[in-house]
């Protein structure tokens, strides 16, 4: 017999696979951890508080609203007060194509390499060891990509993606392609796919992060990655100023979504309850809104949360690491974003996602259990290797090749409209947590 929680999951799910389809179509000095807790993470994140400095003394679709000044912070090029800030300092573009016209709108993928440094007040265990400038400032590089507008200014929505293991695996299940690799080798079909987000005036970009895939993300400092999308994001809200080799301008937006799947969803919810989403100059929000697809309070061992379990760093979940509720990974209202957590029911037995299906804490905050798996199989499955992996004792199992992507550009549109984006408005609003 189904239970009454099964019947009403199945249900809302419905109602996201209706909305997901034809309608939509149309379109700080590195600061100590506490002493490390046994038996995994306590649910409190007080010793993972980020000391942040108080900062010193006629679009198409779009109509910026004036709730805040995205730009009020983009006269600062190196950091204000004694000591420098950490941002993006250069971008050299590596080159560009045209990626289609989306809504009478043409669109361009750029590609390239962001420079940047990290300050010594960052909190980001093993910087100090780490080579630095006369400044005391840690440098690095890291590919990125985006795909916008050809010209800037249009669209005031961006979705920046934190890469799984190097490739856009959020734009794949949003748009319905399967690019791989970094921005310097990746290959797109012709509209890649769908077109959603530029259907729906949302540019997208992604930026290197991870140990092993960005070039400056060290084995001994994976907190550097936290660092470089924070402020990849600053850079796209105009907070910062950058030097572009050739000249480019990647656009000022006012509205930034963070969004990551699996490993990356992960991602996102080490880099919200590490605090990074903190503005170090205002202490206010980076990205307004976040999407942890089957992210389930996991959180990866890359900087606070690692010592705090006193694991070495390494990008991915730990064995005995607790998965973090929401009243434990939301702790800062000042810049904690709309969060949307996700589960996919194969996430209930591989992921521990029960332990954070849970009434939620805010009302700028949404928990998903989705009927789909964590990775939908292909719908021809003769030649996968899957169903004969050791995991099935060498038996042919057929894996469930229904996909969750209508539901995440269902709830994609939706949270462009909690956030207030103009070419939003039409959405539904977003369902309750269920």
């Amino acid at each position: 017999m189904q239970s009454p929680r099964l019947k009403k999951v199945c249900l809302g799910c419905a109602t996201l696979i209706a909305l997901g389809g034809a309608a939509y179509r149309v379109m700080p000095a590195q600061q100590s951890v506490r002493a490390p807790i046994s038996g995994g993470l306590h649910a409190s994140l007080e010793a993972f508080s980020v000391k942040v400095e108080p900062a010193p003394v006629g679009t198409r679709r779009n109509i910026v609203p004036a709730k805040k000044d995205r730009g009020a912070a983009a006269t600062i090029a190196g950091g204000a007060g004694p000591r420098s800030q950490s941002r993006i300092s250069g971008v050299s573009v590596a080159g560009s194509q045209p990626a289609g016209t989306f809504g009478a709108v043409p669109y361009t993928r750029t590609w390239g390499t962001i420079t940047g440094f990290v300050a010594p007040g960052e909190n980001v265990q093993g910087l100090g060891a780490l080579p630095h400038d006369p400044g005391g400032n840690y440098e690095y590089k890291a590919e990125f990509e985006i795909m916008a507008p050809a010209k800037p200014g249009l669209n005031s929505v961006i979705v920046i993606e934190a890469e799984n293991r190097g490739s856009p695996n959020f734009l794949n299940s949003l748009h319905g392609i399967a690019a791989t690799g970094p921005p310097s080798a990746a290959t797109y079909e012709p509209g890649f796919g769908n077109g959603f987000l530029f259907e729906h005036a949302t540019s997208y970009a992604r930026v290197q992060w991870q140990t092993g895939i960005a070039a400056g993300v060290p084995k001994q400092a994976e907190g550097v990655g936290e660092v470089i999308i924070r402020d990849f994001g600053r850079l796209l809200a105009g907070r910062t100023k950058i030097e572009a080799n050739p000249r480019f301008d990647p656009g000022t937006y006012h509205t930034l979504i963070l969004g990551g799947i699996s490993l990356s969803g992960f991602f996102v919810n080490t880099f919200i309850a590490e605090g990074f989403n903190a503005d170090p100059l205002d202490g206010k929000a980076v990205f307004d809104g976040a999407i942890a697809v089957d992210g389930t309070g996991n959180w990866l061992a890359l900087n606070q949360l690692a010592a705090a379990n006193g694991s070495d760093e390494f990008p991915y979940v730990v064995p005995n690491g607790k998965p973090l509720d929401a009243a434990a990974l939301l702790t800062r209202p000042q810049s904690d974003p709309y969060y949307i957590d996700i589960a996919n029911y194969t996430d209930f037995y591989r992921l521990r996602a029960s332990l954070t299906d849970r009434a939620t804490p805010s009302e700028r905050m949404r928990r998903y259990d989705w009927p789909g798996p964590h990775a939908a199989a292909p719908i021809d499955q003769s030649s996968a290797s899957a169903r004969a992996s050791r995991c099935n004792g060498g038996m042919l199992v057929d894996l469930n090749p229904i996909s969750y992507a209508p539901y995440l550009r269902a709830v994609m549109f939706e949270l462009e409209r909690a956030l207030g984006v103009e070419s939003a408005r039409s959405a539904p609003p977003l369902p309750p947590t269920v």
